[in-house]
This record gives C-alpha cells, structure tokens and sequence, in this order.
C-alpha cells in the first residue's frame, strides 16, 4: 500500500477514506505481509521542529489504523539516511 504524506491523509478526507477501505480488505490468508510505503517518516531523530510536528502528525492519525490493521512494515523515506528499529508503537519498542 503506498500513500502521500503530503496530501491530506486525516479522518474525513479522500485518502484517509481510500486508505481505511484498503487496508479493511486484505486478505491476510494471501497477503500475509502488510507493508505500507510513504515519504514522511512516522518516527524521526531530526532535529527540525517542523519534521518533529509532522511526524507526531503521523503518529496521531496513522499510527493507530496501521496497529488496528496489523501492519508489518512500514518503509519510508525524506531522511537522507538509513533508520531502522524493532517494531514501535506510541513510540516504545514491542
């Protein structure tokens, strides 16, 4: 599944309505794996305060759906360098 962090994903708007349909109709039997691609990541270590308020952005309203959904990987990008962590949720490794 691959959205746009740069548009508007929040309740209510054509991508979030697009991104919950999709998300609800996996068949998990043949789609074990759940991968979500988009530019921003949800976690970040920049410094910027603007990256920090968009990726709290992205916490608070996708966060939540991709955990409901059993998401398994999420890759993304923006930040000109590699990141990688365990499993996270509300910012805490599982």
């Amino acid at each position: 599944v691959s959205l746009s962090t740069e548009h508007d994903f929040t309740s209510g708007s054509p991508q979030r309505a697009w991104l919950e349909r999709t998300l609800k109709g996996v068949n998990r039997e043949s789609t074990p794996w759940l991968v979500v691609a988009m530019h921003r990541p949800m976690y970040t270590r920049l410094l910027s305060p603007a990256d920090q308020r968009i990726s709290l952005h992205l916490q608070t309203e996708l966060e939540p759906l991709f955990y409901k959904h059993e998401v398994n990987l999420v890759v993304a990008g923006h930040e000109h360098r590699y990141i990688r962590t365990h499993p996270v949720y509300k910012d805490i490794n599982q």
